[in-house]
């Protein structure tokens, strides 16, 4: 119960007893005044006729005038007055004159009489003629009357108490809100904090008990807006220590051989190009200009790849060593890495006359990483290739096919349709559970295509889709298969769904899946959006349009490959999460890799702070398991943990 519900109970039971305790004593009282004022009329009226009784007995009138002259007078006593009883008896107690009241029905409800009695008052007087007593009168009062007194005094206070409490609702409901407000923004400011944001409330309210309260959550907010900021600056710092290049900025060898070997093992590994640049003989710069000159240079040539690689999706851009730079395309074909690989020598070569020294690329691409892990060496053959020449110049690998599936643009525009129409989508499923528990939290959707008599997986095929402007049907199909497949089986495990940035940055299809949750509300409360941490970065606002929508159905949203960017990830404390998977390049060896653990657990707390759950990309061998699981991480998924299936695995082995 609410505390202005408790205050509000509180005080209309205190206002009730007391004008309760009020009616009472006024009805209490009107009827003692009301007994005594019956008492003195049944006396004054006992007295009265006894006398004139006694008056018509000295009369020189016969028995029988006398008789009737008697009933006379007690009948007129009796008509006139609210008595009972009205009897005249002579000496010897017969009855000479009487008058009683029949039983009558009366308007008072009986509980009211039984709470209210009252007491008949009696009189007796005697009748005197002379020295002699003549007979006696007995009065006794009826309360009928003062019991419809008493009703109508009892109904013109509950008339009154029903205006007084409606008043009294109005009025103390007004104060109430008026006086809780501050506590109501209290509330408001908590539940703000606890979305991560640190708000503060002003102005201050002006009781002091309350203005009280509101500074200490005010400083609460601000220390932990200032906890929080300095965990993350913590965090990132570290990153940029272990992961990143101090000159540059780009990320280093370690971390690239890292995320390019996560690429190659991921199950949805997709193809792409890499791109190895060289600045020749630059030691010998350093040692003609200094190394401030030498890192100016550097600095320089990391701007122009960053430029152009701003607008590719989880692009990987790093320095490798000295004055050697790698780029890696995912899902770019040859003609794409041709391109950018003349644009960064056109863009360099003012770089290279500047600085007097030559830029060579070496280009290799593979349609399918998983199938051929020879990238680096062959875009280092490459290099040395275009090294021979002299000049700046790039060369691209020709040696052997590096394209496992070739298709031209109008069979593959066939093969996505017929797939389309013929919903011919095959569907694994691979669990990810809790760190100290077998049971799955839930399962991720891989998909996978025929295309000329082999498997194709979402990596390769759905690049494809999006070129055709198929991603959302695609989307829509993979949603409403899935959640057809897992209803008739009868699974209740939560469903973790990929979506593409075309369908995530597209109101209509956010939309449309708006309204499909709306019709499956229970498909809705097991569904787990996934998307990458690059769409957050670039399109906040649509990621968070999504978020809203799927919380408003009970859905939930993730974020993946989380960690393998070197912006800043102060956005967690502001956008309504429900999972991050950090990057299995952060994972493979994490047991060998203090920077990692201390990284991991790191990103643990963050996440835990913003009540956000956060599992492991990759997990492999018992040895990562146990780490990451002594980290805190909540829970992981790999192949050590569980492999692709087309059946959903609720329990670990």
């Amino acid at each position: 119960m609410t505390l202005r519900r408790q205050l509000f109970l509180s005080l209309s039971l205190m206002f009730i007893a007391l004008l309760a305790a009020s009616i009472a004593i006024n009805l209490y009282n009107a009827r003692r005044q009301l007994h005594e004022r019956m008492a003195e009329n049944v006396q004054d009226t006992a007295a009265f006729l006894a006398f004139t009784i006694s008056h018509a007995a000295n009369s020189n009138t016969s028995a029988n005038n006398q008789k009737a002259a008697i009933e006379s007078m007690v009948n007129v006593i009796f008509d006139r007055g609210h008595y009972n009883t009205v009897i005249y008896q002579d000496t010897q107690g017969q009855s000479v004159a009487e008058r009683r009241k029949p039983v009558q029905s009366t308007t008072v409800p009986n509980w009211f009489i039984h709470w209210l009695t009252i007491e008949n008052p009696v009189a007796n007087a005697d009748a005197i003629s002379g020295s002699s007593q003549q007979g006696s009168v007995q009065v006794i009062a009826s309360p009928d009357f003062a019991y419809k007194e008493l009703w109508d005094i009892f109904c013109e206070q509950m008339l009154l108490l029903g205006f007084i409490c409606t008043a009294t609702y109005l009025l103390s409901s007004l104060a109430l809100t008026v006086l809780l407000k501050p506590l109501q923004r209290v509330e408001e400011q908590a539940a703000a904090i606890c979305e991560r944001h640190f708000i503060e409330q002003q102005p201050l309210p002006k009781t002091r008990e309350l203005r009280r309260v509101v500074e200490a959550i005010n400083r609460m907010s601000r220390k932990l807006k200032i906890i929080f900021h300095e965990q993350l600056a913590l965090t990132e710092s570290l990153r940029a220590q272990s992961f990143l290049d101090p000159v540059t900025g780009l990320s280093n060898r370690r971390e690239f051989n890292a995320r390019l070997q996560a690429v190659t093992d991921s199950e949805t590994g997709n193809g792409g190009c890499l791109m190895i640049l060289q600045v020749s003989d630059f030691g010998r710069y350093n040692l003609q200009y200094g190394h401030e000159a030498g890192d100016e240079c550097l600095r320089a040539v990391a701007g122009q790849l960053q430029s152009l690689t701003a607008d590719v999706p989880d692009a990987i851009v790093s320095r490798r060593a000295g004055a050697d730079f790698a780029v890696y395309l995912p899902r770019e074909n040859q003609e794409r890495a041709k391109t950018l690989a003349s644009q960064v020598i056109a863009q360099t070569a003012e770089l290279a006359l500047l600085f007097n020294h030559q830029v060579h690329i070496g280009v290799a691409c593979c349609e399918n990483l998983r199938a051929d892990h020879r990238l680096l060496s062959e875009a280092d053959m490459a290099l040395r290739q275009a090294q021979a020449r002299g000049q700046s110049d790039w060369q691209l690998y020709q040696e052997g096919d590096i394209v496992q599936i070739a298709h031209e643009a109008r069979q593959w525009y066939a093969t996505l349709n017929r797939v389309l129409q013929d919903h011919q989508v095959t569907f694994h499923f691979q669990s990810m559970f809790r760190g100290d528990e077998y049971q799955a939290i839930a399962a991720e959707v891989f998909c996978r295509i025929h295309v000329q008599e082999k498997l194709v997986c979402a990596g390769i095929f759905l690049p494809m889709a999006e070129r055709f402007g198929m991603a959302e049907a695609f989307d829509r199909l993979i949603i409403d298969e899935v959640r057809t497949r897992s209803e008739a089986a009868k699974c209740e495990t939560p469903i973790c769904i990929n979506l593409s940035p075309r369908s995530v940055r597209t109101t209509d299809f956010v939309d449309w899946l708006s309204s499909y949750l709306t019709e499956h509300p229970t498909f809705a409360r097991r569904l787990i959006i996934e998307t990458s941490e690059h769409l957050v970065r670039t399109g906040d606002e649509h990621v968070r349009y999504l978020c809203d929508m799927l919380h408003r159905h009970n859905a939930r949203l993730s974020l993946d490959h989380f960690g393998i960017h070197s912006a800043a990830f102060g956005y967690l404390h502001s956008l309504p999460l429900d999972f991050l998977k950090i990057d299995r390049s952060f994972i493979r060896d994490i047991h060998l890799n203090m920077d990692n653990q201390f990284y991991v657990q790191s990103l643990v707390q963050i996440a835990h702070s913003c009540e956000i759950m956060i599992l492991a990309e990759g997990v492999e061998n018992t040895q990562e398991w146990e780490c990451l699981r002594n980290l805190g991480i909540d829970g992981g998924q790999g192949y050590l943990l569980g492999k692709p299936d087309d059946k959903i695995n609720t329990v670990r082995s």
